[in-house]
């Protein structure tokens, strides 16, 4: 029985052209099934399919301090609250949700070092656009601003965004800079937003959306009145027919930190004690009017 042959494997280097750059690729040669023919040169890759480049741990925690950063650095100010209609299982439902404005990408653009910037923009002009006139629809010439914004991470990662606005949006104070200008927002919201946020929507894209209902610039200001001053509110008592009709409460036209006013229900101790301290504050001041009349 003849001796079998020893194959070994070389390793070497093979030149490929990639934009101008020249690329030491290594590959394998691979012997041949039959002795003595040329050996196939097939080239050596990472990866035969796109890949995760962390564990689901990490990515799970790196999404979750995206979370803790958000919540801890972006104020109510930072939201727009939009009342908007959503299709849900086949059903119109009106709901409110907060869209992220142009400052609380701003900050978080400066939490994660990001550099952001214009690489193309381009005013296309019409002849004719729909304007409103009140309840009526006029043609006029109008144009579109669109811009093209990069948002590039420290890593060398880097997202595209683009934003779009038209001069018959809205009556804009100052046409050619607010159209410029909402586009250019939009744009670089979005580039920021599709590199670290998930491709969130910003709330300068919600904007004349056609399931928007109603817009608020901000969210309510939170309560600013001390407890003190809520206690000393007076009692009132619940006239409207229900399960209610008769209960004693306080009431406060301030807002809370979710948007309505403040409120707590009084027990009827508490509201039978207030109407015996009136009383007694009453009589007080009744007998200092008789006094005062004898004079």
């Amino acid at each position: 029985m003849p001796a079998k042959k020893n194959l070994k494997t070389e390793v070497k280097k093979v030149e490929t052209v990639k934009d101008t750059e020249i690329v030491e690729t290594p590959v394998v040669e691979q012997p041949s099934e039959k002795l003595g023919q040329p050996t196939a040169v097939i080239p050596m890759t990472n990866s035969m399919i796109v890949a995760p480049v962390v564990t689901p741990e990490q990515a799970k925690l790196a999404w979750q301090q995206f979370s803790d950063l958000k919540s801890a650095l972006l104020t109510k100010s930072d939201y727009q609250v939009l009342t908007m209609r959503t299709m849900d299982r086949g059903m119109w439902k009106i709901v409110q949700k907060p869209f992220v404005k142009k400052a609380g990408w701003r900050k978080l653009a400066t939490a994660f070092n990001l550099s952001v910037e214009v690489i193309k923009e381009e005013r296309k002009e019409y002849a004719e656009m729909p304007y409103k006139d009140g309840k009526n629809i006029i043609m006029k010439p109008g144009f579109v601003h669109e811009v093209v914004a990069r948002a590039t991470a420290m890593n060398g990662r880097h997202m595209d965004g683009t934003g779009s606005c038209a001069s018959n949006e809205r009556g804009f104070a100052h046409l050619e800079h607010d159209v410029r200008g909402t586009a250019e927002t939009r744009a670089k919201n979005r580039a920021i937003s599709d590199l670290i946020g998930g491709g969130e929507v910003s709330a300068e894209e919600m904007e004349n959306n056609e399931d928007v209902i109603k817009q608020q610039t901000a969210v309510q200001p939170e309560v600013t009145h001390t407890l003190e001053y809520h206690k000393s509110l007076p009692i009132r008592i619940v006239q409207k027919e229900g399960k209610n009709k008769g209960k004693p409460f306080r009431m406060c036209q301030c807002r809370m930190p979710d948007g309505r006013n403040w409120f707590e229900w009084v027990s009827v101790e508490e509201y039978e004690n207030s109407l015996k301290a009136n009383a007694t504050e009453s009589s007080s001041d009744a007998s200092g009017k008789q006094e005062g009349d004898s004079f």
